[in-house]
């Protein structure tokens, strides 16, 4: 098939690949409104043609154009920021051995309290820091015979 006026070729080419015929409503039926691009190898409104067939076919045009238009994709919500888990400040241990997560978080009721499987877990690697921190540790309000 010879290329149409709108649609040149390549130098040289006699031919242009045919573009298909779009279907504009049941009034208009199939239309060839698209064009060949050589230099990128796809079709495209011809915006002569086009109007050529709106100026007989208004409305079904303006519904064929608003048909077409796709309404851009949303933006994704973003993805909520995740609470951080519950935690527990470490505790300061002694110079020997710093800060040291010992304390075990509640679910229950939010609080903290010393997890004593962490403690001996820590003072089995360090017997003499764990004494002399437990040692220096000022008593508890009311606790003082046990």
């Amino acid at each position: 098939m010879a290329c149409p006026e709108a649609t040149p070729c390549a130098p040289g080419v006699d031919e242009c690949p045919a573009c298909e015929a779009v279907y504009l409503g049941p009034d208009i039926g199939m239309a060839s409104i698209m064009a060949y691009h050589d230099a990128d190898g796809t079709c495209g409104i011809d915006m002569t043609e086009l109007a050529a067939v709106c100026r007989v076919f208004f409305a079904e045009c303006i519904s064929f154009l608003e048909s077409s238009e796709s309404a851009p994709e949303p933006e994704p919500e973003p993805e909520p920021e995740p609470e951080p888990e519950p935690a527990c400040e470490a505790v300061y241990l002694g110079p020997d051995i710093g800060m040291a997560n010992v304390m075990e978080y509640h679910d229950s009721d939010g609080t903290c309290t010393l997890s004593m499987a962490e403690l001996g877990e820590l003072c089995s690697q360090h017997f003499a820091e764990c004494v002399s921190f437990l040692n220096s540790s000022e008593p508890i309000p009311g606790d003082a015979g046990r």
